[in-house]
């Protein structure tokens, strides 16, 4: 569980310092549509989290949740 838990918080670090950095305007390889898709994976991180704390099948909302942050809609 604190494995899991560290690499979700490394992840959500990623996300949020290239938005972070986008947000700044210092990152002009980052298009409004990626920065409006690391919203989404933030989200979808924070959603799993939520859904991770609640008991759920864990390999189950893993493998949902990963799919829903790096598969391209």
């Amino acid at each position: 569980v604190q494995e899991r838990t560290r690499l979700l918080d490394a992840m959500l670090g990623v996300f949020s310092e290239r938005l972070k950095k986008e947000a700044e305007g210092g990152d002009p390889r980052i298009s409004r549509s990626q920065s409006l898709r690391l919203l989404r994976q933030i989200e979808v991180l924070n959603g799993l989290r939520s859904d991770l704390e609640r008991n759920l099948n864990e390999p189950l909302a893993l493998e949902a949740g990963f799919l829903e942050i790096f598969v391209q809609p």
